[in-house]
């Protein structure tokens, strides 16, 4: 038998011995499944090296794509024009989606991608922004600006309103 390294968090018993918190669950009779992180881990090695026939099938597995390069080795017969297509694809969405990063996704995953978000706190700048998107319409960022002051005395504040219109945009859609 080989041996196996466990990754976790441990706790101190009362007799002064140290245990893995998933075992001491599993010991005390505790009901909710755990997952372990080999599992994890070998099901991420499992879906990095899987072959997909099109970009809209690898969005439905892995969520979250940053770059076009993450396609190239997932995707049978991917070109980079292959990419610029699933960009102007309405049921393609880019955003600041997961962990602060822009990334694209499917309509379909938001949810699951808003749900792992924490509730955001918004700020008199991020409510501004917030009333000129309609709910339920996909606005560009010169649209959602439009109104808003422009040239070399309002710098600063065009800035702000870029990064907030990227990030409310995708948040506000549904």
């Amino acid at each position: 038998m080989r041996n196996v390294i466990s990754v976790g968090f441990y706790k101190q018993t009362d007799d002064a011995e140290y245990i893995l918190k998933v075992d001491e669950h599993r010991i005390t009779g505790g009901e909710e499944d755990v997952v372990e992180y080999r599992w994890v881990q070998n099901l991420v090695m499992q879906k990095s090296f899987e072959q997909y026939q099109d970009g809209f099938t690898a969005f439905d597995q892995h969520i979250l794509f940053q770059k076009q390069q993450e396609m190239l080795y997932r995707v049978d017969g991917f070109r980079y024009a292959d990419w610029k297509d699933l960009q102007l694809d309405s049921d393609v969405i880019m955003g600041r989606l997961l962990h602060n990063r822009i990334g694209y996704t499917t309509r379909k995953n938001l949810p699951m991608l808003l749900g792992l978000k924490p509730e955001p706190w918004l700020g008199e700048m991020e409510k501004l922004v917030l009333e000129k998107i309609p709910k339920g319409e996909n606005l560009t960022r010169q649209e959602i600006l439009a109104d808003f002051p422009k040239g070399e005395d309002h710098k600063s504040l065009q800035r702000d309103l870029k990064m907030q219109s990227v990030t409310w945009s995708v948040n506000y859609v549904l």
